[in-house]
């Protein structure tokens, strides 16, 4: 498990497809993408079941050009991490 999915919004601000693993830092990243981009699979899915997700995105007409979304930066970043050092030492 990674802290942040870098690689998940790096993939989807080119334009692919993305399909991960079910876990909290992906479903933040999910949470800023377009719905139809994202396919997020749980750790329990067969290898079968794998496969017709990652054939469907494969499948699927193409995401088109990068898109300008609004991505979190590293300072908005910093400026949360302050902002929750902040509350917890007031």
């Amino acid at each position: 498990h990674e802290a942040f999915g870098l690689t998940l919004l790096e993939s989807a601000v080119g334009g692919a497809r993305v399909v991960a693993s079910d876990i909290p830092a992906h479903r933040e990243v999910a949470g800023y993408l377009p719905d139809d981009l994202v396919s997020l699979v749980g750790g329990d899915v067969g290898g079968q079941a794998l496969a017709r997700v990652i054939e469907r995105a494969a499948d699927a007409p193409s995401a088109g050009p990068p898109i300008e979304w609004p991505l979190p930066t590293w300072e908005g970043m910093a400026d949360g991490v302050l902002e929750c050092y902040r509350a917890c030492h007031a």
